[in-house]
């Protein structure tokens, strides 16, 4: 394949933040402030019945900052979710996982497995 066709086959992303968060200083656990993050931990689009709210929407986070993000694709909008689902707790979230009844499951870097459920 010519290097000029690759470009055809990608498309541009739906949003996109700041990479200004220190990988190190959140390994080691210092809080960093007024810093958007550093990589991108995908997630899942919600089709669970237990959080009606985040229904259709995409959960990402962040794994430097620990925050939680739903993005409804349909409306372009952002929603930061975090203090809903983990309260003031941070995480550095490392992955994603989904049971057969669509609810979602949050891993964080230590192993440590949440499930997403509806805040007070």
């Amino acid at each position: 394949m010519r290097r000029d066709h690759v470009s055809d086959k990608y498309i541009n992303p739906i949003f996109e933040y700041p990479s200004d968060a220190n990988y190190m200083k959140s390994l080691v656990g210092r809080k960093q402030k007024n810093v958007s993050g550093c990589s991108v931990t995908g997630g899942y689009v919600y089709r669970g019945k237990k959080i009606q709210n985040l229904y259709g929407k995409y959960i990402f986070s962040d794994f430097c900052t620990g925050e939680l993000w739903a993005f409804d694709y349909q409306k372009d909008i952002i929603y930061e979710i975090t203090k809903t689902v983990l309260s003031d707790d941070r995480h550095m979230i490392s992955s994603f996982g989904e049971d057969i009844y669509k609810e979602l499951y949050i891993v964080d870097f230590l192993g440590v497995i949440y499930k997403m459920e509806q805040g007070e």
